[in-house]
């Protein structure tokens, strides 16, 4: 029996581990959250096998939980799990963790499917959520190649595109692809908030549109935007550089600005292709 345990029953590890025994990675999942209603609601739902009591030998860890916790459940992991399992995560920033301070050891292999959605939690898990979607695989120096070849293995058979970078360029890329619209539709619904009550009676689809990444996870979000917070203050600053000068242009050369957004609309049109 192949067996992988999960840490963290939230939308992107209960999706892994619908797809991964439907798939045929794992033939059971056993699975532990901190929230023993979560862990009764996953089961119940057919998300896991079973509770993972930590006493069963598993044959792979996969870590889902906040980034800001994942080093924390990994030097836990290793007290539990033997050298030769492969351990992974699904966390959205990589350069951040770490085992007392040092570099993560050899059958860790860190990992983000860049997949999601708004809604959180095992009732929102979907089976093909990778589906076509890309994982980035971040190795270390230190990562067992043959490890990392399994864990690989595994994203492509539920789908995912794989793409291995460095944590570093990792976390630049995803500052600027996803965790700064995020940040921002939190800012401007908080905007919102604060404006008086005609201003609110005017929301309409656009506003609807870019302020829907404001539903996410709390907690999750939270543990991003301080993990990252150094590549996202590097991101604010480009943005602001970048409306300074769409609003000059709208000031002294609206054709400019007219031409910037015409390429920028085509540039948008090719990212539905991807």
């Amino acid at each position: 029996m192949n067996a992988l345990g999960l840490v963290g029953c939230g939308l992107l590890g209960s999706s892994f581990a619908l797809a991964a025994r439907r798939f045929g990675c794992f033939d059971v999942v056993l699975g532990y959250d901190s929230s023993r209603e979560v862990n009764l609601h996953a089961m119940e739902l057919g998300v896991i096998d079973g509770i993972w009591n930590r006493k069963i030998r598993v044959d792979a860890v996969c870590i889902a939980v906040p980034t800001q916790a994942i080093g924390a459940v990994l030097r836990e992991m290793l007290d539990i799990v033997q050298d030769d399992v492969p351990i992974f995560d699904v966390g959205s920033v990589k350069a951040s963790i770490t085992v007392n301070g040092e570099s993560p050891p050899s059958n860790f292999i860190p990992c983000h499917p860049i997949a999601g959605s708004h809604l959180s939690g095992p009732e929102a898990a979907r089976e093909d959520l990778f589906k076509g979607n890309v994982c980035v695989v971040t190795p270390t120096h230190t990562s067992n190649p043959t490890m990392v070849d399994a864990v690989v293995g595994w994203w492509e058979k539920v789908g995912a595109q794989v793409v291995q970078m460095s944590a570093e360029a990792h976390d630049k890329s995803v500052a600027l692809t996803s965790h700064l619209p995020h940040l921002l539709s939190y800012a401007i619904v908080d905007m919102l908030r604060n404006a008086c009550d005609d201003t609110k009676t005017l929301v309409g689809s656009g506003f609807l549109d870019f302020s829907r990444l404001a539903g996410g996870d709390a907690t999750m979000w939270r543990s991003i935007f301080v993990d990252n917070q150094d590549n996202l203050r590097i991101g604010f600053r480009e943005l602001a550089e970048c409306l300074t000068l769409m609003l000059n242009d709208a000031e002294q050369n609206p054709d400019d600005l007219e031409r910037k957004l015409r390429d920028i609309a085509v540039i948008r049109g090719t990212l539905d292709d991807k």
